[in-house]
């Protein structure tokens, strides 16, 4: 739920007495500045003050005490303050189109949108008969109601010609309102970049006049635009700081959205206590204030969650009774929403031709959204699946999966794309995946799986995109040719909430295995992450994690993996946090799969297959190694055994194949400056951070420039726009894979962001990783492949030698972080 950016805020007048005018621009600079309630106590005495005897001043502080009680959610008292009619001899330029501005936000915030829309188109005629200075007013206030209406071309282009008039008068608080306005047509419309920009740019102009409110609102509005990406874990930060900021300051109605918004993302992310208390908050502030729309749509997030818990008596009910308030509302978003529950619901009581009835008529609603449509395609599939018509599921399948296509393909930044994927990878593309399977067409299901990964990785490699048609990814695709031109077992999973998946590809065959549910594997996973992480002696220990998780992921195909032959790894989900190789075999004698196989990881076979010819080893290969820097004082510990690192990898290249770059000399400036993508290899020897939120600012640590000290992080977002054609980047930080996965993306880091960039392969680490063992790791991977073995190859036998010593580090702990990640 967005919050329309309705009030925008005191009007400064024209010519008045110097003394109501200081009082004004106080009461007016308290209230930008987020003092709700000390202004609006003010202006109403201000109200009573002017009220016999000056009509102009006392509709001017009618004016600012109706704002702030409309930003208090207090709609209902601020029309009555609109109710008297203005004397005739106020001037209407300025007085009646500010009356029925504001007399349009209560309207909208009450729910009535005729009486609304009525008004702003008074407030539009009277500012263009009179050439108002106030016409901005008047078109802000047509265009919120437009907003309400969903009448969403009319409302940008009112918009913009409002924002244009409030520039030219320089008034910061009001173009920012403006832009917040835009950015919500821009997300209703679904143009992700769109609203982003102007989010951002409202943000820059509230805080140069420290405007709290705008910031507050704009902060909530953010956090839905990241819920609309699929990027679920920022808006939930989002929406936790925007609803203390709105408690803070008074702002009642936009802490009820955020908090119901709130409520959303927590049942996105599977907390559904989490979200109930959230909705339960929220609907008694709401009715607190008497705000049947915010009322309406919080119950309808009450209603998602009994859904979610299989309490679906109690949750018809709620949908039977809130779906014509919401429709005689106005409340079209909440509408859609509700049918598309009550189709779900039908479908649950085995109403099969009431569910479709209502999926159709979401898909046909003329104010639906691609994103509606891609719910009810979906769905529409699924039920005729279930009553057989298998020719017409699949078309109801590719339609949904084209819907979807459509819709990304309008979202241009990066940043942007990389979570919106989860919107179609948690639901369309496995959805279609277990239709195929069920349906016997194995290696269709396989291709739909991998069509949906790393596609923003291969997109910013520049590769041929890939086409939706019959067939899914590259029509060449052919698992078992790929399979032997890697010379390479080739696993794929796809992890789902009943059942998941492996497909296992060798020259000779492929062949699918049904799995555990995810939440199973995910469970084995962390528990034995946790003892890998706290450096135990899982295999003297026996771990049972450990034995469980390769009977599950790997035993079923054993027979189709050689020993000591080549394994290609394409994980999913949780499946990407740790490594394959650490996995227990438990006959003929406890030991690692390492010890089995030479193991590397993917993104996709599209990606692999798009690289796969064998491709020489270059003459001369030469070294850029950054590392040992000095970052800023007390925020990072030293690593004592950086220098001798350094040197042992240094000590393989001849001096005049290596560039080397230390100390303070080692910056993110030096980066660049030394010409990467002329380097066979790079090596990085430093911190790293990994940005769980933001993962494109995850950052190798480095010395800050003489001239900007605080410059020290070499980011991810700015990795991706060096161009590599390095055989391989060695990040030998902690956290070079990242900490967060992206569905279809994997983790998503600095690992990923090399990739991106152009290098071959990566080696990245998976944790925080030891000061003491890495150095001997690095020693012996530059051994190995001076002696001619690939990194992967290298890599396993400089672990081998770890994992079969006598000393601590045979542990996992201190050898399994590094991964080697397949790229072009």
């Amino acid at each position: 739920m967005l919050a329309l950016a309705g009030t925008a805020g005191c009007h400064k007048p024209q010519e008045a007495p110097q003394s109501p005018q200081a009082l004004y621009d106080s009461i007016r600079a308290r209230y930008v500045h987020g003092d709700l309630s000390g202004s609006q106590v003010a202006a109403d005495q201000a109200v009573a003050r002017f009220t016999p005897g000056d009509p102009a001043w006392e509709w001017r502080f009618r004016f600012l005490d109706a704002s702030i009680r409309l930003w208090q959610g207090k709609s209902a008292e601020a029309l009555a303050l609109m109710q008297k009619e203005l004397p005739a001899s106020l001037p209407p330029a300025e007085f009646a189109v500010q009356r029925y501005e504001l007399r349009v936000f209560a309207f909208t915030r009450l729910g009535k949108l005729a009486q609304a829309e009525a008004e702003a188109q008074q407030a539009l005629k009277i500012s263009a008969d009179t050439h108002s200075p106030f016409r901005a007013e008047a078109c802000l206030a047509a265009g919120v109601a437009y907003i309400e209406l969903n009448e969403l071309p009319e409302a940008a282009k009112i918009l913009r010609e409002g924002r244009e008039a409030a520039h030219s008068r320089s008034d910061t608080f009001l173009e920012a309102t403006f832009l917040a306005n835009q950015s919500v047509v821009a997300l209703r419309q679904e143009h992700y970049d769109e609203a982003f920009e102007a989010l951002n740019n409202a943000t820059t102009l509230a805080r140069s006049i420290d405007a709290k409110l705008r910031l507050e609102n704009t902060l909530g509005n953010t956090g839905w635009a990241y819920h609309e990406i699929g990027d679920h874990e920022r808006a939930r930060a989002s929406f936790v700081e925007a609803a203390a900021e709105a408690e803070k300051l008074g702002n009642q109605l936009d802490e009820v959205r955020w908090l119901n918004n709130l409520g959303v993302e927590l049942g996105a992310l599977n907390d559904l206590n989490g979200a109930e208390a959230a909705f339960r908050r929220a609907l008694s502030l709401a009715q607190s204030i008497q705000s049947d729309r915010e009322t309406i749509s919080i119950e309808m997030g009450l209603a998602a969650v009994l859904y979610d818990r299989g309490q679906y008596a109690e949750d018809k009910k709620i949908c039977d009774a809130a779906l014509p308030a919401a429709h005689s509302n106005h409340n079209f978003a909440t509408e859609l929403d509700l049918l598309y529950l009550k189709g779900l619901l039908a479908e649950k009581g085995g109403d099969v031709e009431e569910a479709e009835a209502d999926f159709r008529e979401l898909d046909n609603h003329p104010q639906a959204q691609p994103l509606h449509r891609l719910d009810a395609e979906d769905s529409l599939a699924g039920l005729f699946d279930e009553k057989g018509r298998t020719q017409l599921a699949e078309i109801w399948y590719r339609k949904a999966v084209n819907t979807f296509e459509a819709q990304r393909a309008t979202i241009r930044n990066e940043e942007s794309r990389l979570p919106f994927f989860a919107n179609a990878e948690a639901m369309v593309y496995p959805d279609f995946a277990q239709f195929l399977i069920h349906h016997h067409r194995e290696e269709e299901a396989l291709k739909v799986v991998d069509f949906a990964r790393a596609r923003a990785l291969e997109e910013g490699l520049r590769l041929n995109p890939t086409k939706i048609g019959s067939t899914f990814g590259d029509p060449g695709l052919n698992p078992r040719s790929l399979a032997a031109r890697l010379h390479a077992t080739l696993i794929e999973y796809s992890l789902g909430e009943k059942e998941s998946w492996m497909w296992v590809a060798t020259p000779a065959r492929l062949q699918l295995f049904r799995l555990p549910a995810k939440d199973k594997i995910a469970a084995e996973v962390a528990a034995y992450r946790k003892a890998i992480l706290h450096a135990d002696d899982v295999l003297a220990a026996r771990n049972a994690a450990g034995i469980a998780l390769y009977d599950s992921l790997i035993a079923p195909a054993q027979n189709l993996i050689p020993r000591q032959s080549r394994v290609i790894v394409l994980p999913d989900g949780v499946l990407n946090e740790f490594n394959f190789e650490t996995l227990l075999v438990s006959k003929p004698e406890p030991h690692f799969f390492i010890d089995d196989v030479t193991l590397e990881n993917a993104n996709s076979l599209r990606l692999l297959n798009s690289f796969a010819s064998h491709r020489p080893a270059k003459k001369n290969p030469n070294l850029l190694l950054i590392g040992d820097p000095v970052p800023p004082a007390g925020q990072f510990n030293d690593l004592l055994n950086a220098p001798q690192e350094v040197s042992a990898v240094a000590d393989h290249f001849p001096p005049d194949r290596r560039t080397v770059v230390t100390g303070e000399r080692a910056s993110p400036v030096s980066y660049g400056k030394s010409h990467p993508e002329e380097f066979t290899y790079i090596h990085f020897v430093a911190h790293g951070t990994a940005s769980r939120l933001e993962p494109l600012s995850s950052a190798i640590v480095l010395s800050g420039n003489p001239d900007s000290p605080q410059n020290y992080r070499l980011l991810a977002r700015d990795i991706i726009h060096n161009p590599l054609a390095a055989d391989l980047v060695t990040i030998s930080t902690c956290y070079g894979s990242g900490s967060r996965e992206y569905a279809g993306e994997g983790l998503l880091g600095l690992s990923w962001a090399f990739l991106r960039a152009g290098a071959h392969s990566v080696v990245g680490a998976l944790w925080e990783v030891s000061d003491l063992s890495t150095p001997q790791l690095m020693d012996k991977l530059y051994a190995g492949m001076q002696h001619g073995l690939p990194p992967d190859d290298a890599l396993r036998q400089s672990k081998l030698a770890l994992a079969h010593a006598q000393g601590t580090f045979r542990k996992p702990f201190y050898w399994a972080a590094f991964q080697v990640y397949a790229g072009s």
